[in-house]
């Protein structure tokens, strides 16, 4: 069809033809026939050559699941080496059948509405031009023209899902149930096309409001997620996996319900997900991430920076960098506006042993004018510091005891009160 019309569309062709190495003569025998008509309709030929069988050992795939990621890999790769990347199309012949089967095959295996709308006639670079066709149509144009075709006997086993689906399960829902059955779940598939559609520019409108990168990961607000109607949800969870994942493949509705469920459940519980991700409740949400940034983003623990004097002082380790500007100051009731990242102390820091660092075992905090003390831990879980942050606060410490939690407490003791005593100013600049 592409070669009739080629002309009329201004279309250069090319034609790619896989050899999966499992049919032996007949797969050569294919790759030849196909030859033979790119000859007689001067469509240039590529043959690629692969070891399917081997291919999907080393992936740990299907050989079903090989092939495909064989035949697209060749596809890209030939599109590539003579078009240039963002040039040209790739046409594949799938048609109302093929879109009938997968929504069937996708059913079974429990997909929402992206995997039953099926194929799509446009996909990225992909086009399908015989989208529009039942197969009996193709059938019945290749009888009238009098073409020569050859069939893939593989696909008269049983040996794949697919195959069950379209010898077995599609005759009969033909037969007994309604003759026109592709036509009505092709009309279906458009109609849950424009539903996607629809939810995926919502969920893209909900996600820039309450899902936060972090890291390598994303944050999901439970109360705004709680806000939004439960189908786009469950869009919004899934598109989350998706993005720090990096692909969608073997992420299932399996996991997206387990992610869901965190947000009913207790701070600190976890699921872990495909390739190595972890989604863990926190206090205010979901956060979905890399396993491995737990071990990538250690930082090494013994760095300290001492206070001796007035001055600016350095902090980088890890993912905290900060500046600690120390000035000192002379008491005025009225200077001390004070917020998260500027406090006045009251001590001489050339008595104490100031430092600046992150927790330890042991931090404690003053926290009244009685001197009791409150550990750095229980302090943390009052104001809901997930457990993964705790690591990156940065703090001003006398030994064990802290006298400032940046960012967020002063250590009682510390505050100003006496007008005779000698002060200090800190401000810091810190960035998590």
């Amino acid at each position: 069809m592409l070669s009739k019309y080629r002309k009329l569309f201004d279309i250069k062709l090319l034609a790619v033809h896989i050899h999966h190495g499992i049919r032996g003569e007949s797969a050569d025998r294919d790759a030849a026939f196909v030859e033979e008509i790119c000859g007689r309709e001067d469509i240039p030929f590529f043959l690629y050559k692969y070891n399917i069988p081997a291919l999907a050992k080393e992936k740990g795939m299907s050989e079903e699941e090989a092939g495909r990621y064989a035949r697209y890999e060749a596809f890209s790769k030939c599109l590539s080496e003579n078009c240039g990347a963002s040039n040209g199309k790739i046409a594949v012949a799938h048609n109302k059948d093929d879109l009938a089967e997968t929504m069937l095959f996708n059913l079974f295996r429990g997909a929402g509405v992206k995997g039953l709308k099926g194929i799509t006639a446009i996909r990225d670079n992909i086009i399908r031009p015989v989208l529009c066709l039942e197969r009996r149509e193709i059938e019945e144009y290749i009888r009238i023209n009098d073409l020569k075709y050859i069939v893939d006997e593989t696909n008269l086993t049983e040996d794949y899902t697919r195959n069950k689906i379209r010898l077995n399960i599609m005759p009969q829902i033909k037969e007994a149930i309604n003759s026109q059955a592709v036509a009505h779940m092709e009309a279906t598939a458009a109609n849950l096309t424009e539903i996607d559609d629809y939810m995926e520019s919502q969920c893209e409108k909900e996600m820039a409001r309450i899902v936060k990168l972090r890291g390598q990961g994303v944050f999901i607000d439970g109360e705004g997620l709680e806000n939004i109607h439960k189908a786009l949800q469950r869009y919004i969870v899934k598109k989350c996996i998706y993005q720090v994942a990096g692909k969608a493949k073997d992420i299932s509705s399996v996991h997206i319900n387990s992610v869901m469920e965190l947000f009913y459940m207790t701070v600190g519980k976890k699921v872990s997900l495909p390739y190595e991700m972890t989604a863990v409740k926190e206090y205010d949400g979901v956060h979905i991430y890399f396993s491995r940034e737990d071990n990538s983003t250690e930082r090494n623990e013994t760095l300290v920076i001492d206070i001796d004097a007035a001055g600016e002082y350095t902090f980088a380790d890890g993912k905290v960098e900060a500046c600690l500007k120390v000035e000192e100051d002379s008491y005025n009731e009225s200077i001390f506006v004070e917020n998260k990242y500027t406090k006045w102390i009251q001590c001489d820091i050339m008595k104490v042993n100031l430092q600046l660092r992150t927790r330890r075992q042991g931090d404690y905090i003053v926290v009244d004018e009685k001197g009791s003390k409150k550990k750095l831990k229980d302090f943390f879980i009052d104001i809901k510091i997930p457990k993964e942050q705790r690591d990156d606060i940065l703090l001003l410490a006398n030994g064990s005891e802290i006298v400032w939690i940046i960012g967020y407490r002063l250590n009682y003791r510390y505050r100003v009160r006496d007008e005779h005593t000698k002060l200090y100013k800190l401000e810091t600049k810190v960035n998590y």
